[in-house]
């Protein structure tokens, strides 16, 4: 099993603390889930789209942890690191979530947090919340109109159960390890820039 991510590098435009725009630029990215055979070979795949793979929280507790991006400037720090291969591990409990998760292992964050294997920041004084792909509305029941992330890569409701069920249905086990990595497309940002051009 592999999964790739598509970063649409609009997102980042709502990791910059304005509250339109991290609704205006949400859910703009996408996931691409592969089953190979011991070859490599792919056999099966589906796609995921209404995912945020950037952090666009700055009303939590990592408030501090920003770093300078070269084009959209200062912004969330927590965002993995796309270009970084990592592992996802598939079918983790948690209990903020009605789904399972998955834990993002060893993945590293755009202001330079090596995450460790069990999705944690090594920093003795760290937060103790792990870095996962999850659904959209956690057990508290807190329903945002849009897919909220500190980090973490976030599906809808829907779609977070489609690749829990999808995945069970391949056999899949929990605790196995997914090859994860995130491209950017600047595509449609380039597009946008220079069309009145």
């Amino acid at each position: 099993m592999d999964i790739v991510h598509t970063r649409d590098a609009r997102s980042y435009f709502g990791s910059r603390g304005d509250q339109e725009l991290k609704k205006k630029y949400n859910a703009l990215d996408s996931s691409m889930y592969y089953k190979k055979n011991l070859n490599g070979n792919k056999i099966s795949s589906f796609p995921v789209n209404q995912v945020q793979t950037v952090d666009n929280l700055w009303s939590s507790n990592y408030d501090s942890t920003t770093t300078q991006h070269p084009f959209f400037g200062l912004i969330q720090g927590n965002t993995i690191a796309a270009n970084d291969p990592f592992f996802s591990i598939f079918g983790q409990s948690s209990g903020l979530f009605k789904n399972d998760v998955f834990v993002s292992s060893y993945a590293q964050t755009l202001s330079g947090i090596k995450i460790d294997s069990g999705g944690l920041d090594p920093n003795p004084n760290a937060s103790e919340d792990r870095w996962l792909t999850h659904q959209k509305t956690p057990l508290s029941g807190s329903n945002n109109s849009w897919l909220s992330s500190d980090g973490c890569i976030v599906n809808t409701d829907k779609n977070q159960q489609y690749i829990n069920n999808t995945l069970n249905s391949w056999q899949l086990y929990s605790g196995f390890n997914m090859g994860t990595i995130i491209n950017e497309d600047w595509n449609e940002l380039y597009r946008r820039m220079y069309a009145y051009y």
